[in-house]
């Protein structure tokens, strides 16, 4: 019997994409299947000849999930087809990847974009940025983190403070 103490805690594929306009109607046979209406199980369960399929299907990935030894994983469908189980509080990033929830061992900033040459190699692109940052992660209780990732720039205000500008995600992490 499965346990929740087996169970993912990573998104995992739930069903593979090669069964292709078979997924949804796949989907609809699983246990523990919710989050969408009678109808629209129906519909999925009918499988690709019913009228309303793809419509169906839409919902089921909207507002549709899956419950496994006790854990609710929503469910997503990538570019490539395979049907996804994501744990609780993970996300889907507008590229496909998949997002980890931020908790006691990762926490994610926008800041300004040019912190990343300090944060990762120590050098400052203006004069003052290295202390600017510093005082930034005292203020923020990440002495002992580490810096992990810095996403693409793109235009927005920064958590630190100061005008908009050039800001990227960056990812904090807590080795214990």
């Amino acid at each position: 019997m499965l346990t929740s103490k087996h169970m993912p805690t990573k998104p995992f594929i739930l069903l593979d994409g090669l069964r292709g306009i078979y997924v949804p109607q796949k989907f609809a046979q699983l246990d523990g299947v919710g989050g969408i209406s009678a109808e629209d199980l129906a519909i999925l369960r009918f499988g690709p000849d019913h009228e309303f399929y793809l419509e169906a299907w839409d919902d089921a990935l909207r507002f549709g999930d899956v419950k496994i030894a006790g854990i609710c994983y929503s469910i997503y469908q990538s570019d490539e087809g395979d049907l996804w189980g994501l744990p609780p509080k993970w996300e889907v990033a507008a590229d496909g990847s998949f997002r980890e929830p931020e908790g006691e061992t990762l926490r994610r900033y926008i800041l300004p974009a040019s912190w990343a040459c300090y944060l990762a190699n120590g050098d400052e692109s203006e004069e003052g940025e290295g202390a600017e940052v510093e005082a930034f992660l005292k203020a923020e209780g990440l002495g002992l983190w580490t810096f992990s990732d810095c996403g693409e720039s793109f235009f927005g205000k920064p958590v630190s403070g100061g005008l908009r500008g050039d800001v990227a995600e960056f990812a904090f992490v807590f080795i214990k």
